[in-house]
């Protein structure tokens, strides 16, 4: 297993001579112009600092366009297999079997041979063999990025999937979930949207249930609550595109714009006898408008909604009289009212109702139910076409549309694709899982509350799973949240600084210790917060304010209550009362003179 510890960057995008540790056991120190590397002994943490399964975690801290991307590039450029990474231009320093070894390239110009040396004198209880000249390192690694981009290039590893990577991140997925199901390339999104955001919402929904159904795992990760039910839901969205887009409205023949409301489809409203036949009846309902707006059921084929109508009764077990329908139909719309069917039964059969008339499986109690799913219906390329039902996650089921919250759905999903990645490694990596596990902002979108607990849950998580023996985790984030930082001791952290004439340096050598800091002196730190700690629009009225005061304007007590810190409020009202002693000195001044220019 291979362990990163150090990378120097020559030039690489927005960088330029900047370096990165991620390994805090070592201290480096690289001289440009005399080639040398000098390493010396660093913060030796508890060799279960991070807990079982992680060999190191560290975090890339910078403010905004410092280029804490780029160095995850570059790190991916240099160690993932496939890329194309013999001109990295930098030093990269990684160690193996107990013993170092360093990568060295400059491709923009001839340069003298690197030397590296240790530098303290006493070294022989811990010094390391160090190989120089050695060939980059091959790390299996699992990439995750919380912002989103539609850009997509074939030469940028944060956009594309390549073996010994599993690439995690919603604008990969997007398109990697379509072309996967549909069995072709498409990178430029030539197929409606709604194609891949189908498949993409059907394969995260995947891999969310087969992180549920590991009962183990979830017993062994209790800081993380769990949802303990999956919900489905008739998807509104052919509805919504038949009736608000004019072009797809217009292909419409004769009254079927009555029929797109389920609680009005006639004149005269259906009486079902019982609330599993009601749900039943919308689900099917809404499946076909998807299929009419999906242009899969258009022109005459679109009558077939009216058709369903005239034969329904909704006293009889409508699913079953459903496939009777489907089975009498021809060509195209036989075969997709039968896999409307497949999909619908499948789901009803495993499946209990609720009194909101949607359909749900007991996580905790029916782990068969949530596989039974999970096979037939969103491993299975017939439904990614387009939805036949929508599903999300909840605590409790006796509260309607009770679903995560946004938080807790992006915790989910990060869980559930790294549970993924390990369970695609006899497939996907070549060695038994990936080691290397790289968030890039993942925390992006949290509460606070969620950021404070984010490095906690995430280890817990690694602590969880069953890996193979030996085999340890390491972990590189990147983050401009003070919050994290108060979990990141300062010898495991890199602080990517851009100052206003375009150049980055790492000042992690100049920052003080901050883990465990209170979290309120962290945002007062100048590398968070260098031009104040009040919002900026705050600031611009209260220097107006300022200015009022000094005017003698008016009605300035009111504006003065608003200010929220003690400290600032007290500076205005002294201020108020300066000015309003001045302005009666003023005043009686003046009045004085009046006096003495009548006498």
């Amino acid at each position: 297993m291979k362990n990163l510890c150090y990378i120097y960057i020559y030039e690489y995008r927005c960088l330029e001579d900047v370096d990165i540790v991620f390994d805090c056991r070592y201290d480096y120190q690289f001289n440009r112009d005399e080639m040398r590397l000098q390493l010396s002994k660093g913060k030796n943490l508890n060799n279960n600092f991070w807990g079982a399964g992680i060999s190191s975690l560290c975090c890339i801290f910078g403010n905004n366009g410092s280029g804490k991307t780029s160095s995850i590039r570059f790190l991916l450029d240099a160690v993932v297999d496939g890329a194309s990474n013999e001109n990295v231009d930098g030093i990269v320093v990684y160690e193996e079997n107990n013993e170092l070894y360093v990568y060295h390239n400059r491709k923009y110009e001839k340069v003298k041979a690197l030397s590296v040396e240790w530098t303290d004198t006493d070294v022989e209880r811990w010094e390391k063999t160090i190989h120089k000249n050695a060939t980059l390192p091959k790390i299996d690694t699992f990439f995750y990025i919380g912002h989103f981009s539609a850009e997509y290039s074939y030469s940028d590893l944060i956009t594309v999937g390549l073996q010994g990577s599993y690439n995690a991140s919603e604008s990969f997925l997007l398109i990697d979930d379509f072309e996967k199901f549909a069995n072709t390339s498409d990178s430029y999104l030539t197929v409606p949207i709604s194609s891949y955001l189908a498949s993409h919402l059907s394969q995260n929904n995947y891999r969310i249930c087969r992180l549920l159904i590991n009962e183990d795992l979830k017993k062994n990760f209790p800081s993380f609550r769990f949802p303990n039910f999956i919900v489905f839901a008739p998807n509104r969205g052919g509805y919504d595109g038949l009736l608000y887009n004019p072009i797809l409205r217009d292909k419409l023949h004769g009254d079927l714009l009555e029929y797109l409301d389920f609680d009005k489809p006639r004149k005269k409203p259906i009486m079902f006898n019982s609330n599993r036949n009601m749900a039943i009846a919308r689900f099917i309902h809404y499946n076909i408008l998807s299929a009419m707006a999906e242009s899969y059921l258009l022109g005459t084929d679109s009558e077939v909604i009216k058709l369903w109508y005239d034969t329904l009764n909704p006293s009889e077990d409508i699913l079953n009289d459903f496939l009777l329908f489907a089975n009498k139909q021809g060509g195209r719309v036989k075969t997709i009212l039968q896999q409307i069917h497949m999909a619908i039964s499948i789901m009803v059969d495993n499946s209990d109702i609720n009194d909101y008339g949607s359909f749900y499986i007991d996580v905790t109690k029916h782990k068969y139910r949530t596989e039974t799913i999970l096979n037939k219906v969103l491993a299975n390329e017939l439904f990614v076409a387009y939805r036949f039902f929508d599903m999300y996650y909840t605590h409790d089921i006796n509260i309607d549309s009770c679903t995560l919250s946004s938080g807790e759905q992006e915790m989910l999903n990060l869980f559930s694709r790294i549970y993924y990645a390990l369970e695609l490694r006899p497939l996907k990596f070549s060695k038994d899982c990936p080691s290397l596990i790289i968030l890039d902002e993942a925390e992006i979108g949290f509460h606070p509350e969620w950021q404070r607990g984010y490095i906690k849950l995430l280890c817990d998580f690694i602590h969880s799973l069953h890996v193979v023996a030996g085999l340890k985790f390491q972990i590189v984030i990147t983050s401009h949240s003070p919050i994290i930082q108060s979990d990141i001791p300062v010898c495991c952290s890199n602080y990517l600084y851009r100052n206003e004439s375009g150049t980055t340096k790492n000042l992690r050598a100049e920052h003080k210790e901050t883990f465990a800091s209170n979290l309120f002196d962290l945002y007062r730190d100048s590398f968070f917060m260098e031009n104040g700690m009040i919002g900026k629009f705050a600031e611009t009225k209260l220097m107006e304010l300022k200015q009022d005061i000094e005017n003698g304007a008016d009605d300035v007590d009111a504006q003065i209550s608003l200010i929220g810190d003690a400290r600032l409020r007290a500076y205005f009202e002294d201020l108020l009362k300066i000015a309003d002693k001045t302005s009666a000195i003023r005043y009686y001044k003046n009045k004085l003179k009046e006096l003495g220019e009548e006498v």
